[in-house]
């Protein structure tokens, strides 16, 4: 008896363990400032806050007044590979475009629905300036569309 309800204990682990590890993930929020810290980016990847929309994006620009606008670029491609030096390549471009946050103003949008099979998307925080179009960007981050 103590043998079989140690094997069952061992094979349900085991089932739980297996159960765990094929969910799909579940991607949090991601974060960038602009540079200078005249805004914020956040990433909400697939359904992490529905309150901003499927695979959405946030955009606050932090000093309303100063004459630039808070934005983000991104690009959505439908597969991905590691370089090897903590990078990728990006490969078959679906879909691109910005979200942009006029002088002191926070905005969200959804940039893709559900997709299925996973998609990629890299996304850059930047800033524009109002008076000539001068663009910075920050750092790329990489991340999930589902």
């Amino acid at each position: 008896m103590r043998t079989s309800l140690r094997a069952l204990s061992v094979l349900a682990a085991t089932a739980v363990a297996t159960g765990l590890a094929a969910a799909p993930a579940q991607a949090a929020t991601s974060w960038g400032p602009t540079p200078d810290g005249v805004g914020q980016v956040w990433y909400n990847a697939g359904t992490h806050n529905m309150q901003k929309g499927r695979n959405s994006f946030t955009v606050k620009d932090n000093r309303g007044g100063d004459g630039w606008k808070t934005f983000v670029y991104y690009e959505i491609y439908n597969s991905r590979t590691p370089t090897g030096t903590g990078g990728y390549n990006y490969s078959n471009l679906f879909t691109k475009g910005w979200v942009v946050a006029e002088d002191g103003t926070e905005v969200s949008r959804s940039v893709l629905g559900g997709t299925t099979p996973t998609s990629y998307i890299r996304w850059v925080p930047a800033k524009k300036r109002v008076s000539n179009g001068e663009e910075k960007y920050g750092s790329y981050q990489h991340d999930t569309v589902w």
